[in-house]
C-alpha cells in the first residue's frame, strides 16, 4: 500500500508561484514520493524531516509511517529552503496532522 502525499498550504502556494516547467518537475518529484518515500538521495535532516532535490528547488517534507503519509511543507529555491526554522514548521505541520487525525478518528 503506497503512502498519501498531503501538501500544506503554504508548500502549495510555493509551487503555484513557480514557473510552470519547473512545477511540472517538482510535481512529478513529490508524486513519487507516494511510492517511495525515502528515495535514493533522500538527505534526512531530522527524525521525520527529510529534504529531496528538483533541479534547484527543494522539497522539504516529513514521513508518517503510522498513517501512511508524506506531508510537503516546503518548496523553495535552494538558495532560500533553509531560511527560518524549517525544521520546526515541518514537526508543527506533522503534528497538527496526527492531531486533526486523531479526532477525526474518535468521530
Amino acid at each position: 500500500m503506497g503512502y498519501r502525499i498531503e501538501v500544506t498550504p503554504s508548500a502549495r502556494s510555493e509551487l503555484a508561484s513557480l514557473g510552470r516547467q519547473v512545477q511540472r518537475q517538482v510535481a512529478a518529484r513529490i508524486d513519487s514520493l507516494a511510492r517511495k518515500p525515502r528515495p535514493r538521495g533522500a538527505q534526512k535532516l531530522a527524525d521525520d524531516c527529510y529534504r529531496i532535490r528538483s533541479g534547484d528547488y527543494r522539497i522539504l517534507y516529513s514521513v508518517a509511517d503510522d498513517v501512511l503519509i508524506v506531508l510537503v511543507v516546503r518548496v523553495r529555491h535552494r538558495k532560500e529552503v533553509y531560511r527560518g526554522e524549517p525544521i520546526k514548521q515541518i514537526r508543527r505541520a506533522l503534528d497538527e496532522l496526527r492531531r486533526s487525525r486523531k479526532r477525526r478518528d474518535r468521530i
